[in-house]
Order: C-alpha cells, then structure tokens, then sequence
C-alpha cells in the first residue's frame, strides 16, 4: 500500500504531462452535454437512488458506532456494515461464493500482472476476465456444477498458498532463532544487572530507610 500511494502522485503528474489540460476540460465538457442533450435524468430511478442514500447514511452510522466501540478504523468498520448487511439480504452461500470468485481471480491475476502500481485492483480485474472467457467458452459444456466451480475456484488459492508455504516457513525458521537470541540477550542482561553489588548495596540502604520512616528514592552510587 506505501508503493501504491506513493506512486499515485507519480501516475497523475504523468498524465498531466502527456495529456493537455484543455483536453481534460474539453472530456469533461463533452460528457455533460452528452447527458444534457440526451435528457439522461429522465432515465435515473430516482426512488432507487433515495434508496441507495438511505443504505449509505445507515452504514456510515453503523460503521462509525463499530469503529467507535471496536477501536478500528472507518473503512474497516465500513466493509464489516456492508459486509453484515450482504450477508442478511442475500445469505451466506451467496456470499461465500462471492468471496471464492474474488479470491481466485485475484490470485490468477497475481500470476499474470507484473509489479505496477495499483497491482492489486489491476490483478483481480485481469483475473476475472480470465474466468469469464474461460467460462464463456465452456458454456456449452455440460460441466456448469456447483461442486465443479467449487473445484476450479479453489485450485488457484490452494495453488497460491501451497506456493507461498514454504517461504512463510522459512522466514519463521529464521524469526525464531532471532527472537530466542534477543529473549536470552535481555535475561543475560537484567541477571547481570541485578547481580551488581552497588545495586544490592542501594536496595539495601533503601529497605533500611524504609524501616526508619526516611524513606526517599535509592540514591545512586558511582
């Protein structure tokens, strides 16, 4: 995500540079006169869009009060509203398999996208296209089983995970090592620390002031 958005400043100003700015005027002119001479407003289903406002403003109340009592951020809080909401209008198998699709496009476009900025978005865009010609292709083909698209859909994410195992494996084998030498390093440390005598001799002044009634902070001795 860093690489992403560092990137996004880099991608406009190279638009900016190769594309005119009245160009970008003149498009923008372009398509409200095309909305205008075609009268589009009078196709927009506007019961559907108050519809579609009254969705909006209830997630965004009802991911502010999870951000607020989960402590997570607003678009985190968001996807778990919209993602609640998916799962009581159309059920879970739904969205279960929604979730499978996506997964496995993303993974066969992570295959065939090189590193770019926006690679994620870019990559599950690619992917689907890959399966809908695919599919498309094979429509004729009596093979159009839920088990069969089960199947296929979760070769590309078991593929990915299988590929990717070992390398997690091997950063955890080197972790470890690391983490078990740095614990030691700091229990050598605070044993070596407590080991002082000018430490003892300071928690015992401080005990028999304590026991006097004098009680301040342990001095430090050099």
């Amino acid at each position: 995500m860093p690489d992403a958005e560092r990137s996004a400043p880099r991608l406009m100003d190279g638009l900016r540079k190769r594309v005119p700015e009245w160009a970008i005027w003149t498009a923008l002119g372009a398509t409200l006169a095309g909305i205008v001479t075609q009268r589009m407003w009078t196709a927009v289903a506007w019961p559907r869009v108050g519809d579609l406002l009254f969705l909006a403003l209830a997630a965004l109340l009802a991911g502010a009060l999870i951000a607020r009592l989960a402590r997570i951020r607003l678009p985190t809080a968001l996807l778990l509203a919209w993602l609640a909401a998916l799962t009581w209008f159309v059920g879970p198998p739904a969205v279960a398999a929604t979730a499978l699709l996506a997964a496995a496009a993303f993974n066969i476009g992570c295959w065939l996208v090189p590193e770019m900025p926006f690679r994620p978005p870019v990559a599950m865009a690619v992917g689907l296209l890959v399966i809908a010609g695919i599919g498309g292709w094979l429509l004729p083909l009596p093979i159009h089983y839920p088990v069969v698209w089960i199947v296929v859909l979760l070769a590309p994410v078991l593929l990915r995970i299988a590929n990717d195992f070992p390398e997690h494996v091997a950063g955890a084998g080197e972790l470890r090592p690391r983490v078990g030498r740095d614990r030691r390093a700091a229990v050598g440390q605070g044993e070596r620390v407590a080991l002082r005598p000018e430490a003892h001799r300071a928690g015992l002044d401080h005990l028999s002031r304590v026991g006097l009634g004098t009680a301040g902070p342990p001095k430090k001795r050099s």
